[in-house]
C-alpha cells in the first residue's frame, strides 16, 4: 500500500493594491478620492474574484481607520488582523496584533486556510517586503498623476524581480498587473 503525501498548503501573501502612476497609494491625509468609481457595466476590477481565495485580511491602523470609515462592516467573512502599536478596544471581526508583522505573518501563512490579502498601509507594506513575506502583487495602475501622497514603496535596499503571471486592461487607462515576486 502506498500513501501520497501531500505538502501543507503554505498560503500566499498577496499585495492587492491601486496606486497612481506615479507610484501612490493615498493622498498624504489618506484620502482616495481620485480613484474611479465602480463602472455602470458593474465590473469591480476583478475584486469579487479575488475576495473568493482569501480568508484574512493584513492592514495597519492608519488602512483600517480608512476603511472603516467606508461605513460597512470590515469584511465579515473574513479574518481580520489589524497591527497597531496601541491597544485597542475589542471590535467585532477584528483582531488587534501589536507583535512584529514579519513574525507574526510567518507564522500565519502556515496557518491560514486560504491566501492572505495584505491590503496595506505602506509601513506593513515595507516591513513584509523587506522580510521576503509578499508573494504575489496585484496592482491596478489608475491613470492620475497625484504628485504627492502614501507611497506604494517606501525606500528600501531590498531589489526584486518580478514576473508577470497576467495583465488586463479595464478600459479608461485602468490597468492591472499579477506579478510573481521573487
Amino acid at each position: 500500500m502506498f500513501f501520497v503525501v501531500q505538502p501543507n498548503h503554505m498560503a500566499k501573501v498577496i499585495l492587492y493594491i491601486a496606486a497612481s502612476m506615479d507610484g501612490y497609494i493615498a493622498r498624504k491625509d489618506d484620502s482616495l478620492d481620485w480613484l474611479p468609481p465602480i463602472p455602470e457595466d458593474g465590473s469591480d476590477f476583478g475584486y469579487k474574484a479575488f475576495l473568493a481565495g482569501i480568508s484574512t485580511t493584513l492592514m495597519g491602523n492608519k488602512t483600517y481607520q480608512v476603511v472603516k470609515g467606508f461605513g460597512d462592516p470590515i469584511y465579515p467573512d473574513l479574518t481580520n488582523y489589524v497591527f497597531s502599536r496601541n491597544a485597542n478596544a475589542p471590535e467585532d471581526n477584528i483582531t488587534w496584533i501589536n507583535d512584529h508583522p514579519a513574525d507574526f505573518v510567518r507564522h500565519l501563512k502556515t496557518n491560514a486556510q486560504q491566501d492572505i490579502w495584505l491590503i496595506g498601509g505602506g509601513e506593513i507594506i515595507k516591513t513584509l517586503y523587506e522580510a521576503k513575506l509578499i508573494d504575489e502583487l496585484i496592482l491596478t495602475q489608475i491613470p492620475v498623476l497625484l504628485g504627492d501622497g502614501i507611497p506604494l514603496w517606501h525606500t528600501s535596499t531590498r531589489e526584486a524581480k518580478l514576473e508577470l503571471l497576467e495583465l488586463k486592461d479595464f478600459g479608461g487607462g485602468v490597468v492591472q498587473g499579477r506579478y510573481r515576486l521573487n
